[in-house]
């Protein structure tokens, strides 16, 4: 087995979709992962989404699933793949305070809630992130520098990928978009240039603030950092070298308060309150 030659320098987690949350399903792809990373156990293995985001609804009628499978179903299985060795930790994506909830009552441990959550998009703060900084439950930040948006490269919203304007930032106008509201970009706009400001006057990039910043922040465990090239990876990689000062996060939590409290509590970066696959 490889884990013997980077179980002690790695950690390795990986996800389950939320379409194949049975039992009988759950045990499946985990084999199936196994083998494709060519190891004997997962480190943490997460829920992707809870199984509402792939029930059938007329919005989106190509969905699998006709009903929600029950959380105490797929946690029980991932619970007895534990115990047999083959997850090491039990992990869960995107869920909300409901869900968490359910989760805990089940008496399962559950280690990390890998969440969206970034300068621009602080909806965590408002309830997620408490319930889990009170109940042990560590936060994987995924989307840190919110698509490019925290790098500074982007002179102008409408010099973002058609791809990377979906979210609730965004008008309901931008091309790709499924949620259907007015969207904040006023509020984003504004605030991209106040943390720009701030981190030439602080002497860093853009990406090493916004990542600092999130380390800084209460319940955060790790966050997940993608790139492109060896230079985004050096640049990202260089925000561990150094520490923000108390102060700047203070100024940073300032400048983005308006976009935190637009944005409201549903935590779904991509559907409105009706559509939340978040609870």
């Amino acid at each position: 087995s490889t884990q013997s030659t980077w179980g002690d320098q790695y950690v390795i987690a990986t996800k389950i979709s939320e379409a194949y949350l049975s039992p009988e399903l759950v045990a499946e792809h985990l084999e199936k992962s196994l083998q494709r990373l060519q190891t004997d156990y997962i480190d943490l293995y997460q829920i992707h989404w809870h199984s509402r985001a792939a029930v059938k609804c007329s919005k989106y009628p190509d969905r699998p699933l006709l009903e929600e499978i029950p959380l105490e179903d797929t946690l029980k299985a991932l619970d007895q793949l534990r115990q047999q060795g083959k997850i090491k930790h039990i992990g869960v994506c995107n869920f909300g305070v409901q869900d968490l909830k359910r989760a805990i009552q089940t008496r399962i441990p559950i280690i990390s809630n890998q969440i969206c959550y970034n300068l621009l998009w602080r909806v965590p703060e408002h309830e997620v992130i408490p319930f889990c900084i009170q109940n042990g439950i560590g936060i994987l930040p995924w989307s840190p520098l919110q698509q490019g948006l925290l790098t500074g490269k982007f002179a102008s919203l409408d010099d973002i990928p058609a791809g990377r304007q979906r979210t609730r930032l965004f008008s309901k106008h931008r091309p790709l978009q499924r949620h259907n509201e007015d969207g904040i970009e006023n509020e984003v706009i504004e605030a991209v240039d106040k943390i720009r400001i701030l981190s030439k006057s602080e002497g860093r990039p853009m990406n090493e603030i916004a990542l600092n910043w999130l380390q800084a922040k209460p319940g955060v465990s790790s966050i997940l950092v993608g790139a492109r090239n060896p230079e985004q990876v050096r640049s990202n990689v260089n925000s561990l070298t150094w520490s923000i000062k108390p102060e700047t996060v203070e100024k940073l939590d300032i400048v983005t308060i308006d976009v935190m409290k637009a944005l409201g509590t549903n935590n779904d970066p991509y559907e409105n309150s009706e559509h939340s696959r978040i609870q």
